[in-house]
């Protein structure tokens, strides 16, 4: 296993603000997790614009 991060991994996390451990964190439960934080973060702008 890696023990650093690659280029395009530090750059992903920068985009999308965190890290998953790969293959430790099944879709089946992230995709809610993201759905939301879409939805929060889509409430925080919104109230603040």
């Amino acid at each position: 296993m890696a023990e650093s991060l690659t280029a395009e991994q530090i750059a992903r996390d920068r985009e999308q603000g965190y890290l998953v451990p790969q293959n430790h964190i099944p879709d089946d439960w992230s995709a809610p997790i993201h759905a939301e934080i879409a939805r929060f973060e889509k409430q925080t702008f919104d109230t603040i614009t």
